[in-house]
């Protein structure tokens, strides 16, 4: 009485070799997919990193020349204080605080960007090792499911040569 290889539900409750590398090609697949996906991540995570560092040098370029101009026009002052000159200072510090704070809001949004890159990039790289971490399982169960049946096969050939050499042996006393 060989078992039923199929459960209530139809499906193959032992997996059978040409499954098993079926379903193997498909977790490979699956790696190489998540491989790339993953890639591209990164890809995105370098150039938004990149991006937000360039973007915040230029803010500190641009708040270094504030500071630059504002001292510079501290001593223009000290030294003469046309009202003309005073408008003209006011009127170009406000433009260039109006910069500056567009600026800042520019690193903010590349900083979110990278910030969303690098968190998908980790979500991916999650993906990756745990599909890793699948195949490897279903390696190691396909090896140990190998070693079984190696050690079955062995097994009954040991029980018919014993059984074989036992029945030799009440032949031979006839």
């Amino acid at each position: 009485n060989r078992p039923n290889p199929t459960s209530e539900a139809g499906t193959c409750r032992t997996i059978c070799p040409s499954h098993r590398r079926t379903a193997m090609n498909a977790l490979l697949t699956l790696l190489r997919q998540a491989e790339e996906e993953r890639d591209r991540c990164a890809a995105a995570w370098s150039v938004a990193s990149n991006t937000h560092t360039a973007i915040e040098a230029q803010y500190e370029q641009l708040l270094a020349y504030r500071r630059e101009y504002e001292m510079r026009w501290i001593h223009q002052f000290s030294e003469q204080g046309h009202m003309e000159l005073v408008r003209s200072y006011h009127g170009f510090m406000l433009r260039l605080t109006q910069a500056v704070e567009h600026q800042l809001g520019t690193v903010q949004s590349a900083a979110t960007r990278a910030q969303q890159a690098r968190a998908q990039l980790l979500s991916r790289e999650m993906r990756v090792a745990s599909v890793r971490k699948l195949i490897e399982r279903r390696q190691h169960l396909a090896r140990a499911d190998a070693g079984r049946r190696g050690q079955k096969f062995n097994d009954e050939m040991a029980s018919r040569v014993v059984q074989d050499s036992s029945v030799q042996g009440l032949a031979s006393t006839f």
